[in-house]
């Protein structure tokens, strides 16, 4: 029932096309009736022609035709308004997802790589395709065919209707069964399939240093293990189809054979009644060739679930910015039994701080300590595992602004670099390009802001790229900063000017400055040491 509820809810935006589903579901039974009717009528007009001695060919003949051309337009319009739907449906599955990870908080989003942002939940939204064209529609068409057939040979005897239902009963039992085994195989092979892919993007991006230590041919064994367990799903996954297909091709078969023994045996009194015994006969291949697709339709049921779990987990994260944030009575910003872990190791350990304004505060330590994850928990981007973070009264966590290790830059221009959602003026941006000293770039590109600096074919050092993301931090204004490594590949004088020029900025403010190393001998800087303030001592 869970499966069912968490599927169906992705069926939610057909309501609003809930007449076009309809529409298209019928045009698939029709097909398949019109199928029935079209072999049915035939094999009857051509058994009647040769057994009957005068016979009235063209009402018939009429009804083949009817059979045919209606079979070839519903077909057609079943394919064009069912592809029709499924589009609209991806349409409103990815403006649902997005939607829902736009409202996520921020440190779910923040722990998710681009990669797999990208190529997994893409991947996941375009497996969903499954949930109407290979799992709605095939079980509606095969219930709905097999119910109009049992009416339909109930006419004649209620032995095949009978029948039918028990082929109709072996067939269920037998696909729910390989639904059952390979949905926990389908989550086994999303995971592996996950790490090969996230794994082999990592040793492709480290070959380098992966041939130089050496290391190059453990890592491509691990690729390999991988590539095998993944192997051994698929192989036990196919193992489940081909059981499934198998049982399901001998229903259709033994009531074909069923049907077949019992009309020469019982419809045989006179030439009208056997022509009829090959009609119900023939009637009986259309149901088995409907039912024989259900397993290879079906065993997508197991990866559109998995998808459908992982979509779901991250559309439902929709938790406020962070359950850790409160608001305080004063100015300062405050940690209190703050703990947090990296890589299942504690990084921090109930840790208990106060930052007042006017102050800046240099937290400094050794490399691969963990005071980027200090960063990160008082910017809201890493999840706490215990305590809480108490913010000025007139800020919430909005008001923090981060420069990280790392930053990221547009491939586009100075301006959409400084200023991606366009709130500044020119004169702000290019005050605050003279703070960090990179005002003379706007002499050097063509169009100013406007320019892209690769494409006027300059191409800005590690040390400029570190400014220029030091000066979008600093546009921001807001009351607490927090700089991580802000002066890495920036020379000594020039680190020392800009910091001259950024202190005025926060005498009423908060600056916290974390970094193994501090190029200015400031009495003004409050110094703290890391491993103490995050209980390793």
């Amino acid at each position: 029932m869970q499966d069912v509820k968490l599927l169906t809810q992705w069926l939610r935006p057909l309501s609003g096309t809930k007449f076009i589903a309809v529409f298209v579901c019928s045009l698939a039974l029709l097909t398949v009736l019109f199928g029935v009717g079209l072999l049915s009528l035939s094999g009857w007009l051509i058994t009647a022609s040769a057994v009957m001695m005068t016979l009235e060919v063209y009402a018939p003949g009429a009804g083949i035709r009817f059979f045919a051309v209606g079979r070839t337009v519903s077909r057609y319009c079943e394919r064009l308004f069912s592809h029709d739907l499924v589009l609209s449906l991806q349409a409103a599955w990815r403006e649902q997802f997005f939607a829902g990870l736009n409202l996520a908080s921020f440190q779910s989003k923040a722990t998710v790589s681009l990669s797999e942002k990208v190529q997994q939940y893409v991947g996941d939204i375009a497996t969903m395709d499954n949930l109407y064209l290979r799992i709605f529609m095939p079980v509606v068409t095969s219930l709905g065919a097999s119910v109009v057939l049992a009416i339909f040979w109930q006419f004649y005897t209620a032995i095949l209707a009978a029948a039918l239902f028990v082929a109709a009963v072996i067939t269920l039992v037998t696909v729910i069964r390989m639904v059952r085994m390979q949905r926990v195989l389908a989550i086994k092979l999303l995971h592996y399939r996950y790490k090969h892919r996230h794994l082999a993007m990592n040793i492709t991006a480290a070959m380098t240093e992966l041939v130089v230590w050496d290391h190059e041919e453990d890592a491509c064994k691990h690729i390999m293990q991988l590539s095998e367990q993944i192997t051994a799903i698929e192989k036990r996954y196919f193992q489940h189809t081909s059981f499934a297909q198998t049982i399901v091709n001998m229903a259709g078969q033994g009531l074909f054979v069923f049907t077949f023994t019992y009309t020469l045996l019982v419809l045989t009194a006179s030439p009208a009644e056997a022509a009829q015994a090959i009609m119900l006969t023939l009637s009986t291949l259309v149901w088995a060739e409907v039912i024989a697709e259900l397993p290879g339709q079906l065993a997508q049921y197991g990866k559109t679930l998995a998808a459908a779990r992982r979509l779901d987990s991250r559309v439902g994260d929709n938790m406020p910015e962070s359950e850790f944030y409160v608001k305080g009575n004063n100015q300062n910003l405050q940690l209190t039994g703050v703990s947090a872990f990296q890589s299942h190791r504690r990084i921090l350990n109930k840790v208990n701080a106060v930052f007042e304004p006017d102050n800046i505060y240099w937290i400094q330590g050794e490399s691969g300590r963990g005071k980027s994850t200090l960063a990160s928990v008082i910017a809201g981007v890493h999840p706490l595992s215990a305590g809480y973070i108490t913010l000025p009264d007139t800020t919430d966590n909005t008001a923090v602004t981060y420069l990280t290790q790392h930053p990221d830059f547009l491939d586009a221009s100075l301006r959409d670099n400084l200023d991606p959602a366009n709130r500044y003026s020119d004169a702000e941006l290019i005050s605050v390009l003279e703070l960090v000293e990179l005002s003379f770039l706007l002499k050097t590109l063509p169009e100013g802001l406007n320019c892209q600096p690769e494409e006027a074919g300059i191409l800005l050092s590690g040390g400029q790229k570190r400014r220029l993301a030091l000066a979008r931090v600093l546009l921001q204004q807001r009351s607490i900063c927090i700089l991580d490594e802000p002066f890495t590949g920036i020379e000594t004088a020039l680190a020392r000017r800009i910091y001259s020029n950024i202190k005025p900025l926060y005498e009423s403010r908060i600056l916290i400055v974390i970094s193994h190393t501090f190029p200015v001998d400031d009495a003004d800087v409050v110094k703290l040491t890391f491993d103490r303030l995050a209980g390793q001592t």
